[in-house]
């Protein structure tokens, strides 16, 4: 009597959110200056699409992630970053993995790597360049040039017109714009040259004698500091080769020579 009959009892059921990981689970080092090795994250666990973004920490100045967990850029900064990246599924669950990236100094190099020769009273002109770090660069001049010379440190640049010859040893470091364990330093060792020039050597001007005229004197002279000696080249007198006193011994044409010795900064010269 009374069937059929009937009965009921209440259950729960719990559905755990997904175990979501992200691999890889480690990230290649990078360089300051250096592109970094394109890296991109994968997640499994969850229901794709997935996206990614940084949680917790940064990244290096310079290194960026997209949305679709890919690693770009060119660091600017060094040391060592820890960093949480999260990935969510399409249900909206998570999962993270914490990375640490470590991006070591740079290579920076100076180029040119010699510095080509100047020449007394010639204009010089000559710029270096860095590369390898973060720009902008300021640079620093270590030993003395030669006189007529200078040095631009925040565009690396000699200029100038060199009075004095000879050689003169240098050093020049670079210092880069990164930050973080930066900024770092490289520097170069240089000799510049400077080959001696040719000193316009003229006469004073010398006004007309007559024979019988008590002795007189000629002088020439240059930027050079040569010493000069003088000589007739033809006519009737003659001249003391050091002080340049020149005696008549006859009317007509006398014709003086001067010949300045050459020195470390200028070439031998004759007028």
């Amino acid at each position: 009597s009374g069937a059929p009959f009937s009965g009921s009892v209440s259950y729960t059921l719990i559905v755990n959110a997904p175990n979501i990981t992200i691999s890889p689970t480690t990230l290649p080092p990078g360089q300051v200056g250096v592109a970094y090795t394109l890296v991109s994250l994968s997640a499994t666990g969850g229901a794709a699409p997935y996206s990614y973004k940084v949680s917790a920490g940064s990244l290096p100045a310079g290194l960026s992630m997209s949305a679709g967990g890919l690693f770009s850029g060119t660091p600017t900064a060094g040391g060592s970053f820890t960093l949480t990246v999260t990935a969510t599924d399409a249900g909206n669950f998570t999962g993270s993995q914490t990375f640490s990236i470590t991006v070591s100094a740079p290579t920076i190099t100076i180029v040119p790597g010699a510095l080509p020769a100047g020449q007394v009273q010639v204009g010089y002109s000559q710029t270096l360049n860095a590369s390898g770090g973060t720009a902008p660069y300021s640079f620093q001049l270590t030993g003395g040039l030669p006189a007529g010379l200078s040095f631009n440190a925040a565009t690396g640049t000699f200029s100038g017109t060199p009075t004095a010859g000879g050689s003169f040893p240098i050093a020049v470091s670079v210092t880069d714009s990164s930050t973080g364990a930066g900024p770092y330093t490289s520097s170069a060792n240089y000799t510049l040259a400077v080959n001696p020039g040719t000193a316009l050597l003229s006469f004073a001007a010398v006004s007309p004698h007559t024979y019988g005229d008590p002795p007189f004197t000629v002088s020439a002279s240059s930027a050079s500091t040569g010493a000069i000696t003088y000589s007739i080249v033809s006519g009737e007198a003659t001249i003391n080769s050091t002080s340049g006193l020149v005696t008549l011994l006859g009317a007509g044409q006398v014709t003086i020579e001067a010949t300045q010795a050459a020195t470390a900064s200028y070439n031998s010269t004759i007028a």
